[in-house]
């Protein structure tokens, strides 16, 4: 027993041991920001679904009029996209970031109701036939911001808990003084 003892005493196995160590907790590390990269891009792409949906009533507004057919069925397929691309999110975020997927489904929500309505209304519009016509000063999409701000803060508090909370804490503490 105490050739055991002396042999865990020796500079040689503690060295060994601490390097050990120190190779699991980096590793860990790595695969700990590897994973949190890849839910970042996951929510990044989720969001440009999301803005992608969002510029579809000024894609319905600018569509060409020589040729009706091939503009419908081009708009309809980028919706289809984009769709798509929503529900997959959709999915993700709820299932792996349950906190994350529900701020991401009311900005759907929201986003469908607001520029969905805006679409149906620029499909009753004649298609464009002018230059001129491209300029959209009176689609207004500015109540999605605020949903919007709400994901983008979701997924920070998802990405960087420790952070959030400590501008929270600066947010109170300047508002007392």
């Amino acid at each position: 027993m105490s050739r055991f003892v002396e042999l865990i005493q020796s500079p040689t196995v503690t060295a060994a041991v601490v390097a050990a160590a120190v190779a699991l907790t980096l590793g860990w590390l790595q695969r700990r920001r590897e994973a949190r990269a890849a839910r970042q891009d996951v929510f990044s792409a989720a969001y440009a679904a999301y803005a992608a949906y969002r510029e579809m009533p000024y894609v319905v507004r600018r569509r060409g009029a020589s040729d009706a057919e091939a503009e419908r069925r081009r708009t309809s397929e980028i919706m289809r996209d984009v769709q798509e691309r929503i529900s997959y999110h959709l999915a993700w975020t709820r299932l792996h970031a349950p906190d994350v997927g529900a701020a991401y489904g009311e900005l759907i929500t929201q986003l469908r109701r607001v520029a969905g309505r805006a679409v149906a209304a620029e499909w009753k519009r004649p298609a464009i036939t002018e230059d001129g016509q491209m300029n959209v000063p009176d689609i207004d999409l500015t109540e999605l911001d605020s949903v919007a701000n709400a994901y983008l803060f979701a997924v920070e508090r998802h990405l960087h808990p420790c952070l959030t909370r400590l501008r929270r804490q600066r947010q109170v503490e300047s508002t007392r003084s």
